[in-house]
């Protein structure tokens, strides 16, 4: 590991110097202040003010990197509003960097790519006296990879690791809550459109639906199970699909609300009228799910709350020095919820 030796020996300065440098004790030259930066930038060094337990470790700043801004199959203004909330709760600033890597669907940039951009933001948030960082993913996956590029006390959303605090949504209870939404209303043909096999959520919703099934007495019917990629054409052709069997589902659990509005427009333009010919459950909740038409049913992810508690975890390790320990009970799923509107139907009382 880069000690502040090895950057003292590379500027050619001594140890004090890059010290005053990093934590702005004293005036230092800007020549070589920047001597001292360069060999921190080309080390790839990032100090360890935890360990030291200096003074500056109670500055009221924390920073945070997010993968992807724009994402569009997740809503990052939810998890920036909740930590956003929290610091102004807390008396903390916070500073945002997006670091627009390229993740879309299933391809998840390779970690090499993801460290060069967490190596670089972090310079950044050195630079700027930041004790802290809350880490958001885009798509939930293991970050222990990026402990050692980070070196700073870490707190991981939408996302896991196993040696700092995460919080996660908990998908297994989301696919559950949907799958039990339907069979309370009277279906007991379950389409299920799922997302990539690779896909950690995915994974779990499918998990859940399988035990909410059997649970229920209700076989798993294979031909009910179409395998997507989040993808809107997913929903469009997953329906064509189910509604081309013989016994077609009365209800079509759908992985995101992508492939939900893909399913109803779909059924508007085969003439399916949805609740009443078809009922859909969707998952995320995104803004626009409100407004189609019937406005759909689906399940919210807690983005606000996985921020919220994100932000207040790291405000808690940095008042009360609190160090990151290997421990199953640092990962923390939250819960997940219904809303329901208008695109399932009850059919339990049918005849």
């Amino acid at each position: 590991m880069v000690t502040i030796r090895d950057v003292a020996n590379k500027a050619n300065v001594s140890i004090a110097t890059v010290s005053n440098v990093i934590n702005h004790n004293c005036k230092v030259a800007d020549k070589t202040a920047q001597k001292v930066w360069d060999a921190i930038h080309e080390l790839n060094y990032v100090p360890d003010y935890v360990s030291r337990g200096s003074k500056s470790i109670m500055s009221k700043s924390i920073g945070v990197l997010i993968e992807d801004i724009q994402h569009p199959y997740t809503q990052p203004s939810l998890f920036i509003h909740g930590i956003s909330n929290c610091c102004e709760d807390q008396n903390y600033r916070m500073q945002l960097i997006n670091m627009n890597i390229g993740i879309s669907n299933n391809n998840l940039a390779p970690n090499q790519t993801v460290e060069k951009k967490v190596v670089t933001s972090i310079r950044s948030l050195v630079k700027s006296d930041l004790r802290g960082v809350v880490y958001i993913a885009i798509h939930p996956r293991n970050m222990d990879f990026l402990l050692d590029k980070i070196n700073l006390p870490v707190v991981m959303a939408y996302s896991f690791s196993e040696s700092a605090p995460s919080f996660i949504s908990d998908d297994f209870h989301g696919g559950r809550i949907a799958t039990e939404y339907l069979i309370q209303n009277g279906h007991t043909k379950i389409g299920i459109i799922s997302g990539p096999t690779i896909s950690y959520p995915a994974h779990k919703r499918f998990m859940a639906y399988q035990e909410v099934l059997m649970e229920h007495g209700l076989p798993f019917n294979p031909a009910y199970l179409y395998s997507g990629n989040w993808l809107y054409e997913d929903g469009v052709r997953a329906c064509q699909y189910f509604c081309s069997l013989p016994d077609p589902p009365t209800a079509i659990f759908a992985m995101n609300d992508i492939m939900a509005y893909g399913v109803i427009n779909y059924a508007h333009e085969a003439h399916i009228h949805i609740p009443d010919d078809l009922s859909v459950i969707g998952f995320d909740n995104l803004e626009m799910s409100a407004y189609t038409y019937p406005p759909l049913t689906t399940v919210q992810l807690p983005f606000y709350e996985i921020g919220y508690k994100s932000a207040e975890a790291l405000i808690q390790m940095l008042e009360h020095r609190e160090l990151q320990t290997a421990s199953e009970s640092l990962i923390r799923s939250l819960p997940c919820k219904v809303i329901s509107r208008q695109t399932v139907k009850n059919i339990s009382k049918l005849s």
